[in-house]
Parts: structure tokens; sequence; C-alpha cells
């Protein structure tokens, strides 16, 4: 299966980490096979089933996208390897011992257990793939040590410290928790600081110094200390970040240039898609940190926006492999953070004017459409990873926004909707995923209990409509996968643990939620709304400051 398969991980996954050099790849197989390195034969076994088990997902999710097999023999073996990566999560110190197969194997891992297990699993084997490098002194050149270079050695030690770095700089955003490496602590250039021989930054560069950006985003806007900081402080900071960001796109403006994507996105230009989707992102990352500048704000929603409109650009036209394997990376990466900022900037409008208008209906299909492209990657056996989980929030966090627009324009009860409101619309549901929620009556149960709790009386709505009671759904089943994924800025969705969208805090004067409510991570779960018919607890703790 690994001659089957060795050559698609290759080109869809390695080329995002590149973890290994192509044809030391190939060769380190065939010496496992033939027993010539009996020392590493546990770390390469586990290196292969990760191998195997990375590229046959995507295969999976490619044959489901294209509606030519609901499921195959492909899904059935499929926990056969995931068994195998059971039994190295739950022995990580087997390793523990510093060697460049135990990182590697560890880093493979990192990536599945991030693909079919959720953000607390991943964070766990990233954290142990970092220990060990570090142990290993990747971050220490060993020309700074040693009187003799080895220049093969050198470089796979570099290769595999800028694959580590970058993972850990995704870890810290998907999770909220430290870094675990850090440039000022490394003696490696990495990034457009390298020397080149041909005088031009590659892409492979360019990720890198996204990287670097967003420690500095990270020290100085997203660590304990500088989420207390002053306002002043903290305005300063996102002035001082936004000039790294600037300095990034300077560098490389013509790698992250919109215009070459005019006529659609070829399979050629991924990478680039990837680069111009990141950047976009790390510009939300900063502008969202100083809410008193307006003008910033206003530029943080048109880079959330965008960052959106790339993902859905990246399936128009079908989705191959390649097209898939970029699509989950996007989620996987990088934090939904655009679609948490809309969703929270359209509620405040809600609340604050009652006005449900075009621009606000255009921005529910964009993110019903990312739900929808959510759910392309969902594996069906493996109903508690990350991508289900996440879109259980998503669709948690739209489905109220989409509430609230409708109670306060008075739909209830009338049929018609504008366009792109569609709270329960499901495009090609699996059979894996539980039916759509259809309310008898035609509204929203959740409609008077947010009207209510909020003191919105809008005009034109039905005051008498039941009151519907809050509970939790019979067919969600997604509370029971794993442990609970806190960060600071989640959606809490009812009857699920919290799904991870972003690290940074929002602030509460933004949107007229109490400051005396207090700093800490709130559920909403049965319990606090089964008893609570207004749901007074209706807070959107991603809207609270952590």
């Amino acid at each position: 299966m690994v001659n089957l398969l060795g050559d698609g991980y290759i080109r869809n996954i390695n080329v995002r980490t590149p973890i290994f050099d192509d044809d030391e790849l190939r060769r380190a197989i065939d010496a496992h096979y033939a027993g010539d390195e009996p020392q590493h034969s546990s770390a390469w076994a586990l290196i292969i089933n990760n191998i195997v088990l990375l590229e046959l997902g995507l295969e999976i999710q490619t044959a489901r996208s294209s509606h030519s097999s609901s499921r195959g023999m492909n899904d059935d073996i499929i926990p056969s390897f995931l068994k195998n990566c059971h039994r190295a999560i739950g022995n990580l110190d087997a390793f523990m011992t510093p060697s460049i197969a135990h990182v590697q194997a560890l880093i493979t891992l990192t990536l599945v257990a991030r693909e079919f297990y959720n953000n607390a699993t991943a964070e766990r084997v990233c954290h142990a793939a970092c220990q060990v490098g570090r142990a290993m002194g990747l971050h220490r050149s060993i020309g700074a040590s040693q009187g003799e270079k080895n220049d093969d050695v050198e470089r796979v030690r570099h290769r595999l410290f800028r694959v580590l770095y970058a993972l850990d700089k995704q870890r810290v955003f998907m999770t909220g928790q430290p870094c675990d490496l850090h440039m000022f602590d490394a003696d490696h250039r990495i990034g457009s600081t390298r020397d080149h021989k041909e005088g031009n930054s590659s892409i492979s560069d360019a990720f890198d110094d996204m990287m670097t950006l967003w420690e500095e985003i990270y020290l100085n806007l997203y660590a304990s200390r500088a989420a207390v900081a002053s306002l002043e402080t903290r305005a300063h900071r996102v002035r001082l970040v936004s000039s790294s960001a600037f300095q990034f796109a300077q560098t490389h403006s013509e790698l992250i240039t919109t215009s070459s994507f005019a006529d659609g996105i070829a399979d050629t230009d991924l990478m680039l898609v990837e680069l111009l989707y990141g950047y976009q992102v790390s510009q939300v990352l900063i502008l969202r940190c100083d809410r008193d500048d307006e003008q910033g704000l206003e530029k943080m929603y048109q880079f959330a926006r965008s960052s959106l409109k790339v993902i859905l650009e990246v399936g128009r036209g079908g989705l191959n492999t390649a097209r898939l394997a970029l699509l989950g990376s996007m989620f996987r990466r990088y934090p939904i953070v655009a679609f948490v900022e809309l969703v929270a900037f359209r509620l405040a409008g809600l609340f604050s004017n009652g006005d449900y208008d075009s621009a606000t209906q255009t921005d529910v299909s964009l993110l019903r459409a990312i739900c929808d492209q959510l759910q392309i990657l969902q594996h069906g056996n493996v109903p508690h990873s990350f991508y289900a989980r996440l879109r259980v929030g998503l669709v948690w966090g739209l489905e109220t926004l989409e509430a609230v627009g409708k109670a306060i324009i008075g739909l209830s009860p009338q049929p018609q909707q504008p366009t792109g409101f569609s709270p329960h619309r499901t495009e090609n549901p699996r059979p894996t995923e539980p039916p759509p929620y259809h309310p008898a009556s035609g509204s929203n149960p959740m409609i008077l209990d947010i009207l209510h709790a909020c003191n919105i009386h809008p005009a034109g709505s039905n005051q008498d409509l039941p009151r519907l009671a809050l509970g939790r759904r019979n067919d969600e089943v997604f509370g029971q996968g794993g442990l609970a994924e806190l960060t600071s800025s989640s959606f809490a969705t009812p009857g699920a643990d919290r799904i991870d969208l972003g690290s940074g805090p929002l602030s509460t004067g933004q949107f007229g939620i109490s400051s005396s409510v207090p700093p800490s991570h709130l559920e909403l779960t049965s319990g606090s709304t089964s008893g609570n018919p207004n749901w007074n607890d209706f807070n959107l703790d991603f809207l609270q400051e952590s």
C-alpha cells in the first residue's frame, strides 16, 4: 500500500510539510522492508502507517466529493491503520529518544492527529515532537558546535526545524497554548533572510516568513501578558505588528497578488493560494485586537470576507485530491477567525440597529457556503474528528445569527425568506450525519428565547408563537468524543464540546456585553438551558473577553 500511495503522499502532503526528501523517503522505505535499519524499525513502521493513512484519507474524500462512491473498501480499512496510531499515541514515550527517525515519526503522527483526532490529541503529539527536536538541538546549527560540518545532516536538521517551527505556530493559533520553539532561541536562518544563490525568495521562504510573523503576532497580542496590557499598549503593538505584516506583503508581493487568480485557480497555483489565504488570516489576527480603530476594523472585515471567498474558490469547478489537500490545510492549519468575526459583527449589528439588510444576507450566504465546504472533509467512520466538531460549532453560530435575524425582521411565521437566508439548508447530506433539524411549527425554537434574553421586541413579530423549550437534540452525539478543546475564542455549542476557532480576545465593550461577566469559559449545555426557558446565559462566549 505504501508503494501505491507513497507518490500521492509526496505530491499532496509532503509538499506542504516537507518532512522527507522525496528520494530519501523512497530509499528509507526500501531499507525498512529489507530489514537494513532494525534500530529504528518501530519508528519507520509508524511513519509508513501514517503515510498510507493520510493519503488514503485524501483519496476517500476525493471519491466522496465526486459522488463516485459513498462508501467503499477504503473506508473499512481506515480503522485498522488508526488502531496503530492509537497504540502510538498511548505510548509516546517509545518515541522520545532523540533521533531523526523519532522526530519524523512524531511529526507524521501529528499530521494524523490533526486529521483524524481532535486538537487536544494533536497538541500533545506536536508538543512531544518539539520536545524531541529540542533535545536533539534541532534549533541549533551543528556547524556552531562542531569543527567539521556534514552538509547532508545539516540539511535534514534544518528542514526538520522549519517543519517543527511551522507546526508549533499553527498549533499555537489553533489551541491558544504558548509556543515551544522561538526564532530568537534558534541560530537557523529561515525565510527571506537565507542566502539564495538564485537571488530570489522562494515560496517556502514566504511560508517561513509568515510563521515568524505569527510568532510576533502571538508574543505581542495573544500571549497571556499581552492580553492584559492596557488599551494604549495593545493599540501600539497592533501598529507595530501591522508594519511587520506590511513588510511581509512588500517582500512577497508577487506571490500574494490576487490578480493572477482572476480567471480561476489552476492546480499549479495551489501553494500560492494557501500563501494568500494565510496572509489574509494573519491580517485578521492583527486587526481584530484594536477595537477602537474603526478604519482598522473595516479593513479586518474586508480581509475576513476575502479569505473566506478564497476557500470557496478552491472548490469551484470540482475537487481533486490536490485541491482537497489544500482545503483541509486551510481549515486545519489556520484559525477560522474570519468566520467568527463576521458572525460577531453581524450579531452586533442586529442588536444595535435591528436591520437585516442585503449586506448581512450576503455575509450569511458566504458563511453558509463555508459550512457546506467543510462538510466535504469529514470522515464518516470518525465522527468526532476535528472537522466534524468544527462544523458543529460553525453551524451553531451561523444558525444563531440566522435565528436572530429571522426574529428581528419578523419573518416568523411567514414562509417566505430572503435570499441567502436558509438556516436549515443542507446540500448533499451524507448518511453518516444526523438529519437536519426542522421545527414542526416552521419557526426556529431559539427565536423567542433569544429575543427575551436580549430584551428585543421587533415590530411585526408574532407574539402568540408558543415558547419552545431549549434542550439538547436527541440526534447530537458529538459531546461524547474525546477531550474538550478549550480556547479563549470559541463557540460553545449546546450538547457539544467546545470547538476551537482562534486564540485571541474580543473586547466586551464592542458588542454591548456587560464587563461584569467573569472572563472564565462558559459552556452552553443542555443543563444550563433546560432549567432556564429565557436563556439568560445567552452571552455567546466567543464574544466575551478571555
